[in-house]
């Protein structure tokens, strides 16, 4: 399997964001099933959870003629992007929460302190 080049840095880094590039990253948040299936990582910015895609197994049924949304495996809210859309990390998730729900859950991110750990959480759903 071939994994992001970013992913051992990804969950730590700090990065600041425009508000147009964190409104043109909430895009991917609706209608996102065919991004979800493509993608290895996706985070909530909701709750900032940061888990594999294969735990995305909720999903709202959108019009016809739009993919269906994805929603947290933890929080059951429709704010999860794939890292098939987006480069996904804490100061990502944390900005995109700041900036559409108006809070700063930042402390409470739940990730994983490696990606050895995501890893072997992946392995571990089949």
């Amino acid at each position: 399997m071939l994994l992001p080049a970013w992913a051992n840095s990804a969950l730590k880094e700090k990065v600041m964001y425009s508000k147009n590039y964190l409104k043109h990253a909430h895009s991917h948040c609706f209608a996102n099933r065919t991004a979800i299936e493509k993608s290895f990582l996706c985070g909530c910015f909701e709750c900032c959870s940061i888990f594999s895609a294969l735990q995305v197994k909720s999903w709202i049924e959108e019009r016809k003629d739009r993919a269906d949304t994805g929603l947290c495996p933890y929080c059951d809210i429709d704010s999860i992007i794939g890292d098939y859309s987006h480069e996904i990390n804490k100061s990502f998730l944390s900005a995109m929460n700041k900036e559409f729900f108006n809070s700063d859950l930042s402390s409470e991110c739940v990730c994983f302190e490696s990606f050895e750990e995501l890893f072997n959480s992946y392995q571990s759903l089949g």
